[in-house]
């Protein structure tokens, strides 16, 4: 806890609290799969992150973040040489219990995130998506969808080859069960050496402003 008495005659600590970030494996420590992985298939490769990918050859990796006190990062990136294109997604699924914990509710989703060199997206865009919906959660979104999906939140933000926080807010609707939050790109033309983003300090927590990560 900072004090700042001395100066202010406030008091005031760092935000932190039990269950407060929503996102599992936010920091991308996990990867109890293998650390890198490439291959067209959609799947698992950091736990509890799923890969679309469109049948592009892609690899998924974990790599050192150089960020202080958030050591990893997942890498997403296009094989140097493919010319395949199309959406790709990065994506966390939420279960029943959890969801229903955020109806009715505005969340602030907060992330590092910063690009190769080659990144080939336009405009160095990187996309998020919120999907909400009102069934069980037996579903995968990519695969199954959601009963009543919905599009809850979007956007984008521009990446340079430096770390950056993003932030943004969603308000949940009230009858939300389901609920997954992923990063979307689309390649383009032949990808180089360096066709990738890191992402890494996934938070979702409630409230309309981003607090420190953990």
């Amino acid at each position: 806890i900072a004090d700042s008495s001395t100066s202010t005659g406030l008091r005031y600590g760092a935000n932190f609290a039990s269950g407060k970030n929503g996102i599992l494996n936010s920091n991308f420590n996990i990867f109890q799969r293998g650390t890198t992985a490439t291959s067209t298939t959609d799947g698992y490769q950091a736990d509890r992150w799923y890969n679309l990918k469109s049948a592009i050859n892609i690899t998924v990796s974990q790599q050192a973040s150089t960020l202080q006190n958030i050591p990893n990062c997942a890498r997403f990136q296009r094989v140097a040489g493919q010319t395949g294109t199309g959406a790709t997604a990065l994506a966390q699924m939420f279960e029943n219990a959890q969801s229903i914990t955020y109806a009715n509710q505005i969340i602030t989703i907060s992330f590092w995130a910063r690009k190769g060199a080659d990144y080939s997206t336009t405009s160095s865009l990187l996309g998020w998506r919120l999907i909400t919906g009102t069934g069980t959660d037996t579903r995968n979104v990519f695969t199954q969808g959601y009963t009543s999906q919905a599009t809850t939140g979007k956007g984008s933000v521009t990446l340079t080859t430096s770390w950056q926080r993003f932030s943004v807010n969603v308000t949940i609707p009230s009858t939300t069960t389901q609920m997954s939050f992923y990063f979307t790109t689309s390649f383009v033309g032949t990808a180089g050496a360096a066709d990738y983003y890191e992402v890494t300090g996934v938070q979702l927590e409630t409230g309309s402003v981003a607090t420190a990560f953990q």
